[in-house]
């Protein structure tokens, strides 16, 4: 009545005039079905709007006719609300479709009681996730967002690989959540988990704009080893990671105030033993090699090899282990060097396996990431072999560091290299390109400066060999002479390149070689990149790998060899817990 007593109602539209009604012939038609006689129209057109009586009917009997004829109800009865929220899902006020969180979170609202959710734990740890969401706009990204974060929750909450399926994902958060429904430190220990997985997807895996940091930890937990492993694992977009460092992270953040700086501690080595293992697994086969399946098998704690429960914060329905969760990083490492060592898992059984392996993969078109971090890894502290030229070894503590966070964002190193070019050029050997992955493996692979490219170019090897010289001098005086003496013409000036140099051992040792480059050089400085690569690592995995031998190295890299590099999410078969190699230690 307010509208046809023209009272303005602010979330509705006024009505329209009658004189609009009574010009608008097709208006008429929507509204009546029918025109309206003519002697009706000119009467409406004379009335006065704001006349109490006539004018007031004639607009209730329009809206009336409007109720009628052009509203539809309809009722829809489902099984439960899930299908309610699938049929209704796109009818919320922005027109998009609710996320899986924005469902949840009124279900969070009446577990705490509407009256007492403000100022409630609950309410806290909802806004933080808020806090995290709302850097995206409603729409894809938003969805694309909250997906993700619920399917690393859900494994670091239960070891479930849960879907992105809009319907599964608000069953899965309604049935782990009600399990706590009457158990209020049950439910804040479950929204705290939820938060600090928010927390550290936004802040510490991609904090889109500004720097990592590790909320609610000290500045100094942020290591630089800890910042380079991150930096690294979300450049590999190696998600599957998140769940097992949020458990980490989660108990430091929550650990009492004594026992903080262990917590912090175990982070940290937990967040290198997660990437050393990734480096040794992913470098030693084509493909993920289905590592995505060894990291649920750690987190859901069925089939482990060793003595290790699971790894997620509670044990869902699924689980048939009788461990108890537990968030022990000497377990962790003692879990993964199993998994990487035991033939039905890794199948890396000693180092002579893991070296052939790996400097026969073409790791450049497997992965850059990858390939950077190794090389990074190979030419910290090293220095010119002097009796191999053209090849390093290891030096004395700060000889030449790179391993770290401002190494991998250094110009100097963020060139991946090919020394043999990738196409076939003038001045090199057709043995390069008889088989079209030799020339990215490894071996022939090099970290140089950006800018450098337009002068290394497919320049044949004695001149590129100069140029490595002059890159990695130890002063610009010394790379001039170098350039100088060469007598050879560069896209770029003498200066520019000088001024690109620093003292790099890996680009020095190439200058050193005066032989020809050639394939079986290759596969010799791999070995000596990847043992550099296995002596930085092997300490953050707890892993010990004895020698080992040619012929088994040789029949398990041919295993490795034949996996489907498409096959990136196969279920690895339940393996025996017995019968481990007994090269694998357990940390100490």
């Amino acid at each position: 009545m307010r509208l046809v007593k023209l009272n303005h109602v602010e979330e509705l539209e006024d009505l329209p005039s009658l004189s609009a009604l009574a010009k608008g012939i097709e208006f008429q038609r929507a509204l009546f079905n029918h025109e309206l006689d003519t002697q009706l129209c000119e009467m409406l057109q004379d009335l006065d709007e704001k006349d109490v009586s006539e004018a007031q009917l004639a607009r209730l009997v329009m809206f009336g006719a409007y109720a009628l004829n052009r509203i539809a109800l309809t009722v829809v009865q489902g099984k439960d609300e899930d299908y309610a929220f699938t049929i209704f899902e796109s009818l919320n006020t922005t027109g998009e479709p609710l996320t899986a969180f924005e469902t949840f979170l009124p279900r969070v609202v009446m577990a705490e009681n509407i009256a007492e959710y403000q100022g409630s734990e609950a309410h806290s740890q909802m806004k933080a996730i808020q806090l995290y969401l709302s850097r995206f706009g409603a729409g894809d990204a938003l969805q694309k967002a909250t997906k993700e974060l619920l399917v690393s929750f859900a494994l670091a909450e239960t070891g479930k690989k849960l879907s992105k399926r809009l319907p599964d994902q608000r069953a899965y958060m309604k049935d782990t959540f009600d399990t706590y429904k009457d158990d209020p430190s049950g439910r804040n220990a479950y929204l705290r988990h939820l938060s600090a997985t928010a927390t550290f997807i936004g802040m510490a895996w991609d904090p889109k704009s500004g720097s990592r940091t590790l909320k609610d930890l000290p500045t100094a937990a942020l290591t630089d080893s800890v910042r380079l492993c991150l930096e690294f694992l979300c450049a590999l977009n190696h998600s599957i990671a998140i769940a097992p460092l949020v458990r980490f992270y989660s108990d430091a953040i929550f650990a009492d105030a004594g026992e903080q700086e262990a917590r912090v501690k175990d982070f940290e080595s937990a967040i290198k033993a997660v990437t050393a293992f990734t480096v040794l697994w992913r470098s030693s086969r084509r493909g993920t090699g289905n590592i995505d399946s060894e990291y649920r098998g750690v987190m859901l704690g069925d089939n482990n090899l060793t003595s290790m429960g699971p790894l997620a914060r509670s044990k869902s329905s699924a689980n048939t282990t009788d461990k108890d969760p537990v968030v022990d990083v000497n377990a962790l490492k003692s879990e993964l060097s199993a998994r990487l060592s035991h033939q039905d898992h890794g199948g890396i059984i000693d180092l002579a396996t893991f070296l052939k392996s790996a400097r026969s993969l073409p790791l450049y078109t497997a992965s850059r990431p990858l390939t950077r971090f190794l090389l990074l890894a190979a030419y910290h502290d090293t220095i010119e072999d002097a009796e191999k030229p053209g090849l390093i070894k290891a030096g004395k503590a700060g000889a030449a560091p790179c391993f770290t966070s401002e190494g991998w964002e250094n110009e100097a190193h963020l060139t991946i290299e090919h020394i043999a070019p990738r196409q076939p050029s003038g001045g090199w050997s057709e043995r390069f390109y008889a088989d079209k992955e030799t020339v990215h493996k490894l071996g022939n692979l090099v970290l140089a400066p950006l800018a450098a490219n337009a002068s290394l170019s497919s320049r044949p090897w004695k001149e590129k060999r100069i140029l490595y010289a002059a890159l990695g001098a130890a002063s610009e005086d010394d790379a001039k002479s170098i350039l100088t003496e060469s007598g050879l013409s560069f896209n770029q000036s003498t200066e520019e390149l000088a001024s690109m140099s620093r003292y790099m051992p890996h680009l020095s040792a190439l200058g050193q070689r005066v032989e020809d480059w050639d394939p079986d050089f290759i596969e010799e400085r791999a070995e000596i990149l990847l043992r550099l690569v296995y002596s930085r690592l092997s300490e953050w995995l707890g892993l010990e790998w004895n020698e080992g031998s040619d012929e088994s190295a040789l029949d398990l890299s041919q295993q490795l060899d034949e996996e489907d590099p498409d096959e990136l999410e196969a279920i690895t078969a339940d393996s025996s817990v017995t019968d481990l190699p007994q090269v694998i230690q357990a940390p100490t």
